[in-house]
């Protein structure tokens, strides 16, 4: 690996606005990802397999949209740098869009489609998708250097996990301090969004972008299709990209049913909390040991590794799945699973920036980490509007208080058994995964290329 050059070294500040600015997106995001269906099924009284349609088409959008957006942050070129700019432009826009999420009109009847339909797409294929794309690929504008990228994404990490862990914990029980009512759900939104803009801010005054992708390409202009073209032909942010996919369908998966869950066999929908509050907790230790032990073990050893302790944590929960101790241990590992699996996933997608870079001689940074979010966006589509067909299927109704014994059946299944098939799948797919062994060869080769260029 090159040794580190001044422009390499990263500052506290740099890691304060990545801790602090994590919380811009991560809030919203968890009451998007989780508690947004429940919102619509059982607070607005919206048909279940309607909602989980317009998801999954707007995911969709989504998802093509963050190629757009990645390809915009990239041709950026202002004096804040091209990743800060847009961290700056979306504070207020993304605020905005969130509140409008909970503003669904109160007459029953096909309007109230129309406006989830247009009220989803402008907060998560518009502005959700902005702050992705510049505060997901920021590290990368800081510095190249490996290492410190590690660093600053597991202080982005962190800060996730923390918020995480406080939104998803509580937010019930806000709900239900607030009223329980929908009114109470708009002042949470309100809450949040007003907590976005002030972290949001903060990652754009702290941090400083260093890497000047004009001058690393030699002024190349690259087009977008010619960037999208050279994402296919790294194998290394396919395999990445698949494993965060899956890696995020865990997450949202367990958001949406644990809600169900909690409510409909567990009788007790405050129970999300603590449930939750296991699953959430263990990354905000996790975060602060993997960037060091990244340092110490390959990141194909740990993510296998950690996919075996997701199967064991899921494994554990099948033993006694309406005991909420055991739920709890279960979760505490797949916590950790989850977490650790995150963060070596985004390491080892800077990783292939490099690789990418090395194969097709076309570096577009913000690209290859708007497609990976790309796809986990239509995965996660594709998994909720699952769930909402599945408990549609089997007659759920969130307005009546007791369910069918078929929606009980399709709730209790999904809570047990999806997680096998997610952990599964990643154990399966890091097997292919050899970037860390070729990374220092790939590395001194593409530094002897552009040396060759300035000397040009």
């Amino acid at each position: 690996m090159k040794e580190q050059t001044s422009n390499d070294r990263i500052g506290l500040r740099d890691k304060m606005g990545m801790l602090i600015g994590a919380e811009s997106g991560i809030g919203t995001y968890i009451v998007l990802s989780m508690y947004l269906l429940y919102f619509y099924s059982n607070v607005i009284g919206l048909n279940i397999g309607i909602v989980g349609t317009i998801i999954f088409v707007s995911k969709i959008l989504d998802g093509v949209s963050d190629i757009v957006a990645g390809f915009i942050v990239d041709r950026t070129k202002t004096r804040f740098g091209a990743a800060r700019a847009w961290v700056l432009w979306n504070t207020v826009p993304m605020a905005l869009t969130f509140i409008l999420l909970f503003m669904v009109p109160t007459d029953p009847g096909f309007l109230q489609y129309v406006y989830v339909f247009f009220s989803y797409n402008l907060f998560t294929t518009i502005c959700f998708t902005m702050q992705g794309a510049s505060g997901n690929s920021l590290p990368t504008y800081i510095t190249r250097d490996q290492n410190s990228i590690s660093t600053l994404i597991m202080f982005q990490y962190i800060g996730v996990a923390v918020t995480g862990f406080i939104v998803s914990s509580f937010a019930m029980n806000w709900i239900s301090m607030l009223g329980g009512d929908r009114n109470a759900w708009l002042m949470l939104s309100g809450i949040l969004a007003v907590i976005g803009m002030v972290s949001q801010l903060c990652m754009f005054l702290f941090t400083r972008e260093r890497v000047n992708l004009h001058k690393m390409t030699g002024g190349q202009n690259v087009s977008i299709w010619d960037a999208v073209r050279s994402i296919f032909k790294n194998k290394y942010w396919v395999y990445t990209t698949l494993i965060g996919c899956i890696t995020s369908c865990v997450q949202v998966a367990m958001g949406i049913v644990n809600a169900y869950y909690a409510q409909y066999i567990l009788n007790d929908v405050t129970l999300v909390g603590p449930i939750t509050a296991a699953f959430m907790l263990p990354p905000i230790f996790t975060f602060m040991v993997i960037g060091p032990l990244l340092k110490r073990i390959s990141r194909r050893s740990l993510v296998r590794f950690m996919a075996v302790v997701g199967l064991v944590g899921q494994a554990v929960i099948v033993f006694a799945p309406t005991t909420l101790p055991v739920i709890m241990a279960g979760m505490i590992l797949k916590g950790m699973a989850y977490a650790s699996i995150s963060m070596t996933c985004a390491a080892m997608m800077s990783a292939s920036i490099e690789y990418g870079h090395w194969k097709t001689g076309v570096r577009s940074q913000a690209v290859l980490m708007s497609a990976k979010s790309m796809g986990e966006k239509i995965a996660t589509g594709v998994v909720s509007a699952v769930i909402g067909w599945i408990l549609a299927f089997a007659g759920f109704n969130g307005m009546v208080e007791t369910q069918s014994a078929s929606a009980i059946g399709a709730i209790n299944g999904m809570f047990v058994w999806m997680p096998f098939l997610f952990y599964g799948i990643v154990f399966i797919l890091i097997h292919f995964y050899h970037l860390d062994k070729e990374y220092p060869v790939i590395m001194t080769e593409l530094e002897q290329r552009m040396s060759n260029t300035v000397e040009e």
